[in-house]
C-alpha cells in the first residue's frame, strides 16, 4: 500500500525489486521461521504478553523520544530520512515487518539450529542468551554502519548506535 501511495517508498530499501515479490518471499520465510521456532521449547511466545504492563512500554517509547527529539534539534538528520503521513502509516509497518525477519527472527533460527548439537542441553540457558545478545546486536551494528554520516557529529552517530543497542537489549532482556 505504501509504494502504491508513495512509489519509490521501499526504492531505498530494496532497490527496483518490487516491493510485493519481497514481502511475499518474507511472509512465506517468515512462516517457516516461525514454525522452526515453536518446535523449539520456549520460543513459542506463550506467556510473553503478560509479564510486562502497557503501562511500562508506553513509558519506554516516551523516555526514548525525548531524547532522539532533542538530538535531531541539536544535529539535524537528514530530511529524506523519513516517510511522511499519510504513506508512513503503511510504510513503517512493512518495513518493521521486513527487518524483524530478516535482522531478527531468521538470524535467531539459524544460531540456534547451528547452536543445537547433541547433548548441549547442559549449557542451553547460556547458548540462548549468547544468541539473544548477538541478535540483538545485528541491527545497531547495520544501523550504526550505514547511517554513519561524514557530515554529521561522530557523537550523534554513536549516540543512536547506542540507542538502538539499549533499546535491543531491552526488548531482548
Amino acid at each position: 500500500m505504501a509504494s502504491w501511495l508513495q512509489p519509490g517508498a521501499f526504492t531505498r530499501f530494496l532497490g527496483n525489486v518490487s516491493p510485493l515479490v519481497i514481502f511475499s518471499i518474507v511472509c512465506v520465510a517468515a512462516v517457516f521461521l516461525l514454525h522452526i521456532l515453536g518446535r523449539w521449547n520456549g520460543f513459542d511466545g506463550s506467556g510473553l504478553e503478560a509479564s510486562v504492563s502497557p503501562a511500562i512500554w508506553h513509558g519506554a517509547a516516551f523516555a526514548f523520544v525525548i531524547p532522539a527529539i532533542l538530538v535531531d534539534t541539536i544535529v539535524p538528520f537528514p530530511p529524506d530520512m523519513n516517510v511522511r503521513f499519510p504513506q508512513s502509516v503503511f510504510f513503517y509497518p512493512a518495513i518493521g515487518f521486513l527487518v524483524e525477519v530478516l535482522f531478527h527472527l531468521l538470524p535467531c533460527t539459524l544460531l540456534l539450529l547451528l547452536a543445537r548439537t547433541p547433548g548441549a542441553d547442559a549449557g542451553r540457558g547460556r547458548i540462548i542468551w549468547i544468541i539473544l545478545a548477538t541478535v540483538a546486536l545485528i541491527e545497531p551494528a547495520f544501523q550504526a554502519i550505514a547511517g554513519a554520516s561524514a557530515t554529521a557529529a561522530l557523537w550523534r552517530d554513536a549516540w543512536v548506535a547506542w540507542h538502538i543497542v539499549n533499546g535491543e537489549i531491552r526488548l531482548t532482556g
